[in-house]
């Protein structure tokens, strides 16, 4: 949670907080609300307007609640992403021309501002579609774990921190103050080195199915606004298909699933897939060094 704060300061979150609260600070800060705004009453929200405003409110907390996210960066992610689309709106029903101000200037944070990525080393392979299906029929004694995502979708760009981390080591810091096993207050934290998770013969990938739909359809994943499909992340050994999620049950009803690290980790069953690649890459890495002579 810490580190959630810490990253709050960061340009990209400090410009998405004035661009999401725009139209209401200009709204109602006295005498500013009467040079921007014209009509009898500028500093007060319509009714037209409050009505909006009620309506965002219970689209967030249900795609919030639906999603499962957790934790604040997520759950800031789509507050940012509805906001700004209801100021976009009223900046444009009040007056057009300051619509579309609006839309260049969050237009240029979108682009010259992203969300900040994970500082973790990740080992991870961005493929194509076509790379993909030829690594997956080529390297049949590889596994792949692939994660099918869309950049301008809130749950793939909360999910890439995490799927970061699974691939490359890091160092997370636990507060050790309310431990019973610290006897000393002048112990409060302890650094913890998390392994890597990928190997030569486990490999992490990504794919963008907006820039490779031909991947979306293969694997029958929705790309769509409304999409409960994305990210989707599949593990393949010797290039099939073992285990995807969100999984599907048996009637072909899309089964929810809440990307948390623990909750990956436990359903792919990654502990015991990274243990069965790591005793199977000497064998591995012979069969690769006959290749390539």
């Amino acid at each position: 949670m810490w580190s959630d704060w810490r990253v709050m300061v960061s340009a990209h979150h400090v410009l998405n907080v004035l661009l999401a609260c725009s139209f209401l600070v200009f709204k109602l800060t006295p005498v500013v609300c009467e040079y921007v705004f014209h009509g009898p009453e500028p500093c007060e929200l319509s009714d037209n307007e409050s009505k909006l405003l009620f309506f965002v409110a219970v689209v967030i907390w249900a795609k919030t609640k639906k999603t499962g996210q957790r934790g604040l960066l997520p759950y800031l992610s789509t507050t940012y992403t509805y906001m700004k689309l209801l100021n976009l709106v009223l900046w444009f029903y009040s007056d057009p021309v300051k619509g579309i101000i609006y839309l260049v200037l969050a237009t240029m944070a979108y682009v010259w501002f992203p969300e900040p990525v994970s500082s973790a080393p990740e080992k991870v392979t961005y493929f194509s579609y076509q790379e993909l299906e030829e690594q997956l029929t080529t390297q049949r004694n590889t596994t792949f774990f692939v994660c099918f995502f869309a950049t301008w979708f809130p749950s793939s760009v909360n999910f890439a921190n995490v799927f970061s981390r699974l691939s490359g080591s890091y160092v997370e810091l636990d507060n050790l103050s309310s431990s019973p096993f610290t006897r000393s207050r002048r112990v409060t934290c302890l650094f913890i080195l998390h392994p890597s998770y990928a190997l030569d013969n486990f490999v992490f990938g990504k794919v963008d199915v907006t820039r490779h739909p031909d991947a979306a359809q293969k694997y029958r994943i929705s790309t769509s606004s409304f999409s409960r499909q994305l990210p989707t992340v599949v593990l393949f050994d010797g290039g099939q298909e073992v285990t995807r999620r969100p999984g599907f049950d048996e009637k072909g009803r899309l089964v929810p699933f809440t990307f948390t690290q623990d909750n990956v980790v436990a359903a792919f069953d990654l502990n015991n897939v990274y243990q069965k690649c790591k005793d199977e890459l000497p064998r591995f890495r012979k069969i690769e060094a006959k290749k390539t002579k």
